[in-house]
C-alpha cells in the first residue's frame, strides 16, 4: 500500500487495492502540498503528516465545523469534487503492532482520514460529493479536461446528495 501511495496520493484504503479489510494509510509530504501557497496551506490547515496505517478506525466530530473543499480520489484518476466534512474528529483505531490509538487531526488530515473511512464503508467520492457538478482533469491520453455536468445525462442533483453514517458524524 506504501508503494501504491507514493504516486499523489495522501491516503489509500485497503478495499482501493481490492484487500478486504478496515485498514488504511495516510501520509501527507511537503513534496504533495508544494502546489499550494504558506497562505492556502495554513487556511486549510495543511502539514506534513507522517506515514501512519490505521486498522479497524471508528470516528467522531469533536467539532460542528463543517468546510467544504475539492477532493480527488485515486479510485477515480483525474475526477475532483466538492466535498462537506467536518473541520476536526477523533479517530480511534489500531496500529499495525495491534496498539490501540486515538488520532486526533484537524483540517486537511481530518479530510483525509475521513475519506479514507469512506472506503472502508462502501462510499466513493462520488457518493460524497455537493451536486451533480465535478471536474475531470489530466486524464491519461488526454480523453476529457473540463468541468462536467451529471445532470445533463439524466442524473438528478437529490441523486448526489451526501451519505452519512449517523454513528460517526454526531458532534
Amino acid at each position: 500500500m506504501r508503494v501504491t501511495l507514493a504516486g499523489n496520493g495522501v491516503g489509500l484504503a485497503a478495499p482501493q487495492i481490492a484487500v478486504p479489510l478496515r485498514l488504511f494509510v495516510v501520509e501527507d509530504t511537503q513534496d504533495r502540498m508544494s502546489h499550494l501557497t504558506p497562505e492556502q496551506q495554513k487556511a486549510r490547515n495543511r502539514y506534513p503528516f507522517p506515514f501512519e496505517a490505521v486498522i479497524n478506525p471508528i470516528w467522531y466530530a469533536t467539532s460542528p465545523e463543517m468546510v467544504i473543499e475539492t477532493e480527488g480520489c485515486l479510485s477515480i484518476p483525474g475526477f475532483k469534487a466538492d466535498v462537506c466534512r467536518y473541520w476536526a474528529i477523533e479517530v480511534e483505531g489500531f496500529q499495525p503492532n495491534g496498539r490501540r490509538k486515538t488520532w486526533s487531526v484537524k483540517g486537511w488530515p481530518a479530510r483525509i482520514f475521513q475519506h479514507e473511512i469512506d472506503h472502508l464503508d462502501g462510499r466513493l467520492l462520488t457518493d460524497c460529493m455537493l451536486g451533480p457538478v465535478a471536474e475531470l482533469v489530466g486524464i491519461e491520453g488526454g480523453v476529457v479536461s473540463g468541468v462536467f455536468n451529471l445532470e445533463s445525462s439524466g442524473v438528478r442533483a437529490s441523486d448526489w446528495r451526501p451519505r452519512h453514517d449517523k454513528r460517526y458524524h454526531e458532534a
